[in-house]
């Protein structure tokens, strides 16, 4: 007989969910930003050994086009004639980039297990970890979007990944899915990412 069975796991998975909506002072809503859309620009050439624009201008470009369909950022591209200097289209980056952000409900710990003292760095089972760190505790559904994400704002405060997330559970049922984040200097929800 097993000493986890099937019906204990639901309690502990529901139990868990609760916990992640429930204890987290009101439902915290965590914006992640996942790594950016990338299309050609198609109103120049792209160079590939410097990977940027080569700016001159694409002569196979000669109907509007739409870039991003389905997307926040879905915009119509018109060609745009030019002799010299870099592409009015991509300003020489050679790529349109589209930001993709994801909001998730989560627990937000801000500096879990902070010493008294304000030091730089604080001691944790697994080493050194800096002060300024945030742990948010979600649900697995959310794994992947938290293991992509290259930053996120939590609380206004614009965050980069310290490690990537994982997933804890009881006896093989996965359902609580932790991550690490830290506070970046110079940088809030009203910096442009």
């Amino acid at each position: 007989m097993a000493l986890v069975n099937k019906s204990l796991k639901q309690k502990y998975t529901r139990a868990i969910r609760q916990l992640t909506k429930d204890a987290s002072r009101g439902t915290k809503q965590v914006v992640l930003l996942l790594p950016d859309l990338e299309e050609s620009c198609p109103n120049c050439r792209y160079n590939r050994l410097d990977k940027s624009s080569a700016n001159i201008y694409n002569p196979n470009f000669v109907a509007p086009v739409t870039v991003f369909p389905g997307t926040l950022s879905e915009q119509t591209i018109s060609p745009i004639l030019f002799n010299h200097g870099r592409c009015p289209v991509c300003y020489g980056k050679g790529k349109l980039l589209a930001p993709i952000t994801k909001t998730i409900e989560a627990l937000v710990t801000l500096n879990p297990n902070s010493p008294a003292d304000d030091a730089d760095f604080m001691d944790l089972p697994a080493g050194k970890a800096p002060n300024n760190f945030v742990l948010i505790k979600t649900t697995t559904d959310n794994y992947r979007l938290v293991y992509k994400a290259r930053a996120a704002y939590i609380e206004g405060i614009y965050m980069e990944q310290f490690r990537p997330p994982i997933i804890r559970g009881v006896y093989g049922a996965r359902s609580l899915c932790l991550g690490w984040f830290q506070a970046v200097e110079n940088k809030d929800i009203t910096t442009k990412y």
